[in-house]
């Protein structure tokens, strides 16, 4: 029997395993704008890659990682998100094959092996909503590209 940690076994995530974590676990914390300076390079090569892959039409999907609930009403917490996740989609991507996935989910802890990380059963839960959200994005578009074909049909 393979391990459920053998990634082809996990269906794209390495599990971190089936523990997770407790409420007390999350503590509040200090948020702060302006961390991207010292991540400057990275949110440039980010903006690159998904410029690159728009012109060569390839579907890409970005995400916002579920957090755990408590964090849901913790102080400044939902503006850091919203602050970094503009940042992230400053690029003009409108009508391109980049698709930005605008949702905060905040679940359970039972689905968190630590703060950060997903546990088993959370990837599990994240890759079926993500396959659901993505399959539903594809079908609409394919819908559309039929109507705009019907109607410039003669």
């Amino acid at each position: 029997q393979q391990q459920v940690s053998d990634f082809s076994v996990a269906k794209g995530y390495v599990s971190r395993g089936f523990g997770h974590i407790e409420p007390k676990d999350i503590t509040p914390q200090v948020y702060k704008k302006g961390l991207e300076t010292g991540y400057t390079v990275y949110l440039r090569y980010l903006e690159l890659m998904l410029k690159e892959l728009a012109a060569r039409n390839v579907q890409v999907f970005v995400y916002q990682f579920p957090w755990p609930e408590q964090r849901q009403n913790e102080a400044g917490f939902n503006d850091i998100l919203d602050y970094y996740w503009a940042l992230i989609k400053k690029g003009n991507y409108q009508g391109t094959s980049v698709h930005f996935l605008d949702k905060n989910s905040f679940w359970p802890v039972d689905y968190f092996s630590d703060p950060l990380h997903l546990n088993h059963p959370g990837a599990v839960k994240l890759t079926r909503m993500l396959a659901d959200e993505i399959a539903s994005i594809q079908k609409q578009e394919q819908q559309e590209q039929q109507e705009t074909s019907t109607a410039q049909q003669p």
